[in-house]
C-alpha cells in the first residue's frame, strides 16, 4: 500500500487508517500506537488515494502540507511502515500533547525520509512531565530518520 497524501485531512487519515490497521492486526490487542492518529481541527473524511503495492507500507506526501489553525495529535509509526515527505513541506505543525512522546511522530519504529518541517511548534501540557521524549519529527526514535 502506498497512502499518497497532498493535504492535511488526508495526513491524519492515512495515520489514523494505519494504526487501526495495526490494531485489526494484532487481533485488537495491543498494537504499537500511541494515539488514533486524529488531529484537533482536520477534516478526516478525506481519504488518500491508495495505490496496491504488495511489498511497501508507505505514506507518501504528494505536496507541501499547511496545518496552520489546527493541532496534529501524535501517534506512531509501526515497524515496516515508511513516512516519505517525498521533499515536500509540513508547514505550521502543532502539537500541543501530554503524551509520553511528542513530536510529528510520537514513537518512530519504521523509517521516516525525506520530510521538511517549517514553523513547528511542540508544546508539553503536561505539568507533572509526563512527557519525556519530545522532538519536531519524532518524540522517540526507534526505528530510522533520514533525510
Amino acid at each position: 500500500l502506498v497512502y499518497k497524501v497532498s493535504n492535511g485531512g488526508q495526513l491524519a487519515g492515512a495515520f489514523r487508517a494505519i494504526n487501526q490497521a495495526v490494531l485489526k492486526d494484532d487481533g485488537g490487542g495491543g498494537g504499537t500506537t500511541s494515539g488514533s492518529g486524529s488531529s484537533s481541527g482536520i477534516d478526516h473524511t478525506t481519504m488518500p488515494d491508495i495505490e496496491k503495492d504488495t511489498t511497501n507500507k508507505v505514506i507518501r506526501l504528494t505536496n507541501t502540507v499547511d496545518l496552520s489553525g489546527k493541532t496534529w495529535k501524535p501517534t506512531a509509526l509501526s515497524s515496516g511502515w515508511t513516512f516519505d515527505g517525498a521533499g515536500f513541506i509540513i508547514k505550521n505543525l502543532t502539537v500541543s500533547s501530554n503524551e509520553t512522546s511528542i513530536g510529528f511522530i510520537s514513537t518512530n519504529n519504521g523509517t521516516i525520509i525525506n520530510i521538511v518541517f517549517e514553523n513547528a511548534n511542540i508544546t508539553n501540557t503536561d505539568n507533572t512531565a509526563k512527557a519525556t521524549n519530545s522532538g519536531v519529527v519524532a518524540g522517540e526514535n526507534k526505528g530510522t530518520i533520514e533525510n
